[in-house]
């Protein structure tokens, strides 16, 4: 897969691509295992949202269609993947 910006999603919360500035974002990072593998999930608030502590909080965010998604980045593969948009805004 390519970089993020590349990925194309048909989840059932939005389909399409980022269409923002990467650097738009605030950016919240959490290591996970899936199927074994340690990945790092990315969740991705756009600034034009207020949202509380985000620093310090996990946000969760009903909504907020392109501006709130999330992905997977495996650092071992270098790769990104699963690409999920937050409901329509």
């Amino acid at each position: 897969m390519g970089a993020l910006f590349e990925m194309e999603t048909n989840l059932c919360c939005g389909q399409g691509k980022i269409e923002h500035d990467m650097q738009d974002y605030k950016y919240q990072y959490g290591g996970i295992i899936v199927n074994g593998e340690k990945q790092i999930y990315i969740n991705a608030i756009h600034s034009s949202k207020k949202v509380g502590n985000w620093q310090k909080t996990a946000i969760v965010y009903c909504g907020g269609g392109k501006l709130l998604w999330g992905a997977l980045f495996n650092p071992t593969t270098g790769v990104f993947s699963g690409l999920a948009f937050n409901g329509e805004s």
